[in-house]
């Protein structure tokens, strides 16, 4: 009797196990209120080096408009979402949580363009966000063009993981920088041709610099 007890939790536990492991389906709704029409919309796993399709194929997001994306087979609910409008201009999402949180998606959450990047002429800057696990020891950021790097733009100060940090870039004609980073371990994280007025850095481990 007892044998034919622990066979019956045992089966009740494979059960439950089978259960968890078929339920890791999520959605996530995306509403538009931009006052622009949502052209494409890429959601991908949060430790993905690159987006997925474009999960609104042939249609479109209206402004006003919300669509509710299927995410199947997934291990975690933590996603990275961009969207693109009419005008070519991007919304980046960044480890959203999809079980607990939707996306309603304002011109404040557009990503920053060149016209909205310059500080003043000549004047920009970068956010660098730290992912790596590790704290940030040193930063250096260079003009392209230029053969060594320039002073560690932390100075005293660390950047710890899940932190950012802004950069000010002043007096330089040009957006193009490389970025440096170097970790509590000594390791690095450098980033080539790097056009300041469009993109941000968010620094990963798959980033590592090989030896």
């Amino acid at each position: 009797m007892h044998k034919l007890y622990r066979q019956a939790l045992l089966l009740v536990g494979i059960l439950i196990l089978g259960q968890s492991a078929s339920a890791a389906d999520y959605y996530v709704d995306i509403t538009n209120e931009t006052g622009y029409t949502i052209m494409y919309m890429y959601v991908s796993p949060d430790k993905s080096d690159t987006w997925e399709e474009d999960v609104l194929g042939s249609k479109v997001l209206g402004d006003g408009e919300t669509k509710r994306v299927n995410l199947t087979g997934y291990k975690s609910p933590i996603f990275d979402i961009r969207l693109v409008d009419s005008d070519d201009d991007t919304y980046t999402f960044w480890d959203v949580d999809v079980s607990t949180r939707d996306i309603t998606v304002t011109l404040a959450d557009m990503d920053k363009s060149s016209s909205e990047f310059a500080v003043s002429d000549n004047e920009y800057y970068v956010d660098i966000t730290n992912r790596t696990g590790y704290t940030i020891m040193y930063m250096y950021v260079s003009p392209d063009d230029s053969d060594s790097w320039e002073e560690d733009v932390l100075g005293s100060d660390v950047l710890a993981d899940g932190n950012t940090r802004r950069v000010r870039l002043q007096g330089y004609q040009n957006p193009i920088f490389d970025i440096r980073l170097v970790d509590s371990d000594g390791d690095s994280y450098t980033y080539f041709d790097i056009d300041v007025s469009r993109e941000d850095i968010n620094a990963t481990l798959a980033d590592l610099d090989s030896k």
